[in-house]
């Protein structure tokens, strides 16, 4: 009855060989074979830098500059299961980005795309028959909640591989009332965030793509 399966994004952290190793193959395979998807939630690592402020910025000015940078977890998470291999050996296996957003989705494929090719990386691994961009349409999702800018790019880029989520109740959830104003009520961030989406777009980013993953009506 298990609807995906969270792994750590940095198991080196806790001293595992990293996701881009080899030594998951048996993990891997035992999950595509299950048919349920992995997710990696931003903080699979060390969080110490999240509550230890050792330059004197402020408990919250720190804990905001921490949970800011630690979105990046994830890129490197994904950067180790595409040139690790990982993609291209379990080629069934979906993989979510949790709670890291989705705007620097377009940026770093472009890079990853980018090294690929300018560092001739078929001539060590002739097998990789897909670009890092192609291997992510193909089996990677990223999920967001707050952002504008950099969401619609996103979503032109990956229609098919973007999901929302409430991220409740963290502190930066999308809620009406935090202190400041900062926030909003949900249903109007929606609509101010999908403005110019079409209607087909919408329902995916709403539903049907995380209804197919987790296999819900």
């Amino acid at each position: 009855g298990h609807k995906a399966v969270l792994a750590a994004s940095k198991p080196q952290d806790f001293g595992h060989p990293s996701d881009a190793s080899p030594h998951w193959n048996p993990f891997w395979a035992a999950v595509q074979d299950a048919g349920v998807p992995i997710s990696f939630h931003i903080g699979g690592g060390d969080l110490s830098d999240l509550f230890v402020d050792k330059d004197g910025l402020g408990v919250r000015a720190n804990f905001a500059r921490a949970s800011s940078m630690i979105f990046m977890q994830n890129v490197t998470c994904l950067a180790d299961l595409i040139f690790g291999g990982v993609c291209h050996r379990f080629p069934k296996l979906d993989l979510v980005s949790v709670e890291s957003g989705v705007g620097w989705i377009p940026s770093y494929l472009e890079a990853a795309d980018w090294q690929f090719i300018g560092s001739q990386t078929r001539k060590e691994h002739p097998e990789y028959d897909l670009l890092p961009s192609e291997y992510f349409k193909r089996q990677i999702y990223g999920c967001f909640w707050f952002e504008s800018d950099g969401l619609k790019d996103a979503i032109a880029h990956m229609p098919d591989n973007i999901m929302w989520e409430t991220d409740f109740p963290h502190p930066t959830c999308m809620h009406p009332g935090l202190e400041g104003g900062a926030t909003q009520h949900p249903a109007d961030y929606a609509e101010k965030a999908f403005e110019g989406v079409s209607d087909a777009v919408i329902e995916k980013i709403l539903h049907r793509t995380a209804a197919r993953l987790y296999g819900i009506q």
